[in-house]
């Protein structure tokens, strides 16, 4: 946990620009909210800007981590800390400002849009402010063999085994890249754009289609965000901009595609929003043009949801 927030902190493009922003919202004599609260460097920044009051809000054991530093800082007296889930926590009083850094590599993936949905519904004054303000989510495909490496590892015998859901679970899960700008085959779309100040729903879907630009070998899709923070003050980590602690995260296909220049590839992306938790579906298919017969190559429908065991228990118990 603490090398995950090492990697934060260290982030001097992600920090900076939240203390960036927090100096420019955050007014002398307010009060703030911290959703995720994390190592609690936000906090510290919004009582350094003249908070009046910060409440602090983690859910992990790094809040006695957060509470020390803020001790031996000096700021105990404006921010508090507090153990929890936000939806599970009231406060004394409303506040001016929430902020909130759970910004995933597809930026809903920590359910912001749930949790700014809740707080700014109970705890936010009216006219107050949110940080971030706005998020959007694109999406392009791509080519990276490494990630298709690691889901064919379980159609062989491992040390002379055979683990039969491996593949499944594999199949459905999204994993971590860095991508160049060279390795996507068609522009990137903008799958979502979200005011977190006027959001009032979390179940999203967007779809569109790609024309593909080059030949090549499709592997899946490679997603990422872009937030603005406050005006005039935006972050992301789309290829080929600055390098911050988040990376790309890929959606696999299920197997890789031959695919040439004209062809084209459709997929509509999903939020499946579940109690404290996010989950990604995206599904869609592979469309030969060139050929003289125009066909399907491939269909695909896969979901995070079915890459967590015990949901996919869930889903088999269902079906039963």
């Amino acid at each position: 946990m603490i090398q995950n927030h090492w990697s934060m902190l260290s982030d001097r493009i992600r920090t900076s620009a939240f203390r960036k922003a927090i100096e420019a919202v955050v007014r002398p004599g307010q009060v703030v909210l911290d959703l995720g609260s994390g190592s609690g460097i936000m906090a510290f920044f919004a009582a350094k800007a003249g908070a009046r009051k910060v409440y602090a809000i983690e859910q992990t054991n790094l809040v006695d981590f957060a509470q020390n530093a803020c001790t031996s800082n000096g700021l105990s007296e404006k921010v508090s800390f507090i153990k929890g889930h936000s939806s599970d926590i009231s406060l004394p009083e409303k506040v001016d400002v929430v902020i909130s850094e759970t910004i995933g590599s597809i930026g809903f993936d920590e359910n912001i849009i749930r949790n700014f949905i809740d707080a700014r519904g109970r705890f936010l004054k009216t006219g107050g402010s949110i940080i971030p303000a706005r998020m959007r989510v694109f999406c392009a495909p791509v080519s990276v063999p490494c990630v298709h490496a690691r889901i064919g590892f379980w159609k062989r015998k491992v040390w002379g085994f055979d683990f039969p859901l491996g593949h499944e679970y594999a199949a459905n899960t999204i994993y971590p890249a860095r991508i160049r700008q060279s390795q996507m085959f068609a522009r990137p779309r903008c799958f979502f754009t979200v005011d977190l100040g006027t959001a009032q729903d979390d179940c999203l879907e967007s779809g569109f289609s790609f024309s593909i630009e080059r030949p090549g070998i499709v592997h899946g899709f490679a997603g990422w965000f872009s937030a603005t923070l406050s005006k005039g003050v935006d972050i992301t980590n789309a290829p080929g901009a600055r390098i911050t602690h988040w990376s790309q995260n890929i959606l696999p296909l299920p197997k890789p595609v031959v695919v040439r220049k004209g062809d084209r590839i459709h997929l509509t992306l999903q939020t499946i929003p579940l109690e404290k938790s996010l989950f990604w579906n995206w599904k869609g298919a592979v469309r030969r043009e060139w050929a003289e017969k125009k066909e399907r190559v491939l269909e695909f429908d896969l979901s995070t949801f079915r890459g967590y065991p015990q949901q996919l228990a869930v889903v088999r118990q269902s079906s039963i």
